[in-house]
């Protein structure tokens, strides 16, 4: 399990005369595996409030799975709900699918734990570039 808060106070851009209120976020995520089996369940929470701007908060809610079985097929729900002061919310839903086809060795069936929820295509592609992000590499 991963937890996460952050708060940052309000923020001004004289230069193009934007404002933006306070911010506070808070995010849950977690991996599931059973050595046992092939598979790995991941799931994520978040939540993010904002005042002075049009989109006055944002909730997300993430699912993954993994299987390795001779190659690493990947599945991945996210459900974002964007919300308006006196306004209907409005939804973003993504879903996403990879398999990766190959020899795997043993080490790859069972992969790390400290491998984060959704970030570890993005911490493989900065890692590419020469980027790393922190607790993702």
């Amino acid at each position: 399990m991963v937890a996460a808060v952050a708060e940052h106070g309000a923020q001004s851009w004289s230069g193009v005369s934007a404002t933006a209120g306070t911010d506070a976020l808070w995010s849950l995520a977690g991996v599931f595996h059973d050595p046992e089996e092939p598979w790995t369940f991941r799931f994520g929470f978040a939540q993010e409030r904002q005042q002075r701007t049009p989109v006055t908060g944002a909730d997300l809610i993430g699912l993954g799975w993994v299987e390795l079985r001779g190659r690493a097929a990947r599945r991945g729900a996210l459900r974002r709900g964007l919300h308006r002061d006196g306004r209907p919310t409005s939804y973003d839903d993504r879903v996403i699918a990879s398999v990766g086809v190959g020899v795997l060795s043993a080490d790859d069936a069972h992969p790390p734990e400290r491998e984060p929820f959704l970030h570890d295509a993005r911490a493989r592609a900065d890692s590419r570039h020469g980027r790393t992000l922190p607790g993702l590499c």
